[in-house]
């Protein structure tokens, strides 16, 4: 994955800063950005940011149930695949 710089311009959150917004764990978040289900950037050093814009529409498409949680199994094989 490409790191990129952060624009000034938008305003991005951290991984639980985000998370807590859409009252998911960390590690859900992680596991659909690691899926693309949610844009995120990637700092220098590995950490995710993500577009308060692109929270606020992941948030509506939770509520329209369009994606749900990942199952126990699911995340258990994300974590260990991903060491987070």
């Amino acid at each position: 994955m490409a790191v990129a710089r952060v624009p000034a311009a938008e305003e991005y959150l951290s991984t639980a800063e985000a998370a807590q917004l859409i009252g998911i764990h960390p590690n859900t978040l992680r596991g659909y950005a690691d899926q693309r289900l949610i844009e995120h950037i990637r700092l220098p050093g590995g950490h995710r940011r993500f577009p308060r814009r692109a929270v606020e529409a992941f948030i509506a498409r939770l509520r329209d149930r369009m994606i749900s949680e990942p199952t126990e199994e699911q995340m258990t094989r994300l974590l260990r695949e991903h060491g987070e």
